[in-house]
Order: C-alpha cells, then sequence, then structure tokens
C-alpha cells in the first residue's frame, strides 16, 4: 500500500496535496459524494475537482 497511514479528507483540506494523490483523491470524493449525498461530502468533491481539472487537461 502506497499510502498507508493516509486520511483522504484531510489530504483533500490541507493546502496543497501532494500531486500524485489527486486523482486518487477525486475518485474517492466523488465515490463518497454519490454514495452519501451530504454536503460536506459535495464541498470536498468540489475541491478535488478544482484540483484535478488543471491535471486532467494537461493530459
Amino acid at each position: 500500500m502506497k499510502y498507508p497511514d493516509s486520511d483522504w479528507q484531510s489530504d483533500l483540506q490541507s493546502t496543497k496535496p501532494d500531486q500524485e494523490k489527486i486523482p486518487h483523491l477525486y475518485a474517492i470524493a466523488l465515490f463518497n459524494c454519490m454514495v452519501y449525498d451530504l454536503p460536506e461530502n459535495e464541498q470536498l468533491y468540489f475541491k478535488a475537482d478544482s484540483l484535478y481539472k488543471p491535471l486532467a487537461e494537461d493530459r
């Protein structure tokens, strides 16, 4: 396991998450938002989306 002690929510709430983690954080946040439709999860998804879009456009 590459990130054994990782907490995806804390990673997203940090000011500068590791670039390597962003695609994974996006996928987890999207899944979490779809399964648990809560305002907090939606905010985390929007943060992940804003971090992921520039990475996806560069590829």
